[in-house]
């Protein structure tokens, strides 16, 4: 819609909101247009204004092209990398069926640490919503770091990943200077904070 319209104005449990977050979402209606860029930074700034109690994931759903506010797709996923810098944080995407600009939710999912699905339309879409969810809202471990403390591998790929989930993969490469054993060390935190 062209007006980005808020339950409210920080995040609150789910559990103890549910019901009141559905009547919300039952209660909105179109409007006709569909404002991505300033639905994104709005999610943003509420969710981690001020860093200290951020909520690491937003997810967008959307059925349309972004045609109020900033309508330039490049434009827009420039503003939202810009606003969600934080590695730790990810903005996941829903395409709700053939309307949906693939292409932008595709970018603004892959160049935040998220995640990107397509759902079907007149197939079973609540089902394909709740299995992406549950997928995207339960990271197995978070802040994965790799270190190789001997020094005997050069030319390290990425070492740093902001989360796991159920089915990833992590891939680290390197190039063996001495030896034909590395060590390495793995820190991580399991989902709930707690570290390895």
């Amino acid at each position: 819609d062209c007006v980005v319209t808020s339950l409210r104005p920080s995040p609150v449990p789910v559990d103890l909101y549910r019901q009141e977050g559905l009547d919300f979402v039952r209660s909105l209606e179109a409007g006709g247009g569909t404002d991505i860029n300033s639905a994104v930074i709005t999610a943003i700034d509420q969710l981690c204004g001020d860093n200290s109690s951020c909520v690491p994931q937003i997810t967008l759903l959307s059925d349309g092209l972004a045609t109020s506010g900033e309508i330039d797709s490049s434009k827009i996923a420039d503003n939202i990398r810009t606003r969600c810098q934080d590695p730790s944080r990810s903005l996941n995407t829903l395409a709700f069926g053939s309307g949906a600009d693939e292409e932008l939710l595709k970018a603004l999912a892959y160049g935040n640490g998220g995640r990107y699905k397509f759902i079907y339309e007149g197939m079973d879409s609540g089902e394909q919503l709740v299995g992406f969810l549950e997928t995207v809202l339960c990271p197995l471990l978070s802040e994965i770091n790799f270190n190789f403390p001997n020094g005997n591998v050069i030319n390290v790929s990425v070492i740093s990943f902001p989360t796991y989930y159920r089915g990833d993969e992590i891939l680290v490469s390197g190039e063996i200077l001495s030896g034909d054993t590395v060590s390495f060390e793995v820190t991580a935190n399991k989902s709930g904070g707690v570290g390895y």
